[in-house]
């Protein structure tokens, strides 16, 4: 997808670009807690060790965190199909 510019300095190109960066950042911080998840639980094997602790997942509820977790990470970083990276990269502004 090319690029699509567009003015930052307006109200609603301003709401826009603080979008996408929140969007940038929640993919960043979500990735580092799929990482600390997949060394926790033996990589998705063992999601009882999610419960409680650092993660602070209720009791059995530890697969549903990760199999939602690793569903989230997945579609921000654009593995499942029509994954956005291809249009956050087309507005990040670099803001």
């Amino acid at each position: 997808m090319a690029r699509i510019d567009y003015d930052s300095a307006t109200p609603m190109g301003s709401l826009t670009a603080e979008g996408i960066n929140a969007l940038i950042r929640g993919q960043e911080t979500l990735q580092r807690v799929q990482y600390a998840a997949d060394i926790a639980s033996n990589a998705g094997t063992n999601t009882a060790k999610l419960e409680g602790g650092d993660f602070g997942v209720a009791a059995g509820q530890g697969q549903a965190y990760w199999d939602t977790l690793t569903s989230i990470v997945n579609l921000l970083k654009g593995l499942t199909p029509n994954g956005y990276n291809q249009f956050l990269g087309s507005m990040d502004n670099g803001g």
